[in-house]
C-alpha cells in the first residue's frame, strides 16, 4: 500500500481500532491509546497490507488484540477497597482486633489472588467484582464460555486450597 494511500484511510483505520478497543471494555483514554499504537503499526507495515483486503478489519483485530491484552494485564480495584455486606457490617459493630484481623485477611486475600495467572485474575474480578455473566466475560476477553467457566473454577479452586492451608498453619 502506497504511503497516500494508507494516508487517506487512516481516519477510517482510526474508527475501526477505536471501536474494536470500546467493544472490548476499554475506557475512551485506553482506547484512544490502543488505536494510536495501531496506527503506528499499521504505518510501520503500510508497504505489506495487501489494498484488496480490508484494512479496517486488520487494523480492528489489532486493536481488539492489544486492548483484550492491555486489559488482562491491568489489575483491577484491590479487594479491600471493595465495599461489601461483611466490610460495612464489620465495621460498624468489630472491636480494633477484629479490624485488624480483617485487614490482614484481605490483605492476605489479595496477595494470593495476584500470584493467580493474568486470565484467571481478570476473569476472577470480572466475574465477582463488575458481576459479569460467563457470556459477557467471554465476549469481553476472546474466550469461550467453557473457557471461562474453568478458567473461574480454577482460580476459586486455588484460592479455596490456599485458604484452608492457611488455616492449617
Amino acid at each position: 500500500m502506497s504511503p497516500a494511500t494508507f494516508t487517506a484511510l487512516v481516519p477510517a483505520l482510526r474508527q475501526a481500532a477505536l471501536q474494536a478497543a470500546r467493544a472490548v471494555g476499554a475506557d475512551a483514554e485506553t482506547a484512544e491509546d490502543t488505536a494510536q499504537d495501531v496506527l503506528l503499526r499499521l504505518w510501520l507495515m503500510h508497504g505489506e497490507i495487501d489494498e484488496t483486503r480490508s484494512p479496517a478489519v486488520l487494523a480492528a483485530v489489532m486493536a481488539r488484540n492489544r486492548a483484550v491484552s492491555l486489559l488482562r494485564h491491568e489489575r483491577a480495584l484491590p479487594v479491600s477497597s471493595l465495599p461489601t455486606a461483611d466490610t460495612t457490617t464489620l465495621t460498624a459493630h468489630a472491636t480494633p482486633e477484629e479490624l485488624l484481623e480483617h485487614r490482614d485477611l484481605l490483605q492476605w486475600l489479595e496477595q494470593r489472588m495476584a500470584r493467580l495467572p493474568s486470565s484467571q485474575y481478570a476473569i476472577l474480578q470480572l466475574r465477582h467484582r463488575d458481576q459479569r455473566t460467563t457470556a459477557e466475560i467471554a465476549a469481553l476477553l476472546g474466550f469461550t464460555p467453557r473457557s471461562v467457566e474453568v478458567l473461574l473454577s480454577r482460580a476459586r479452586r486455588t484460592l479455596i486450597e490456599e485458604m484452608k492451608n492457611r488455616e492449617r498453619l
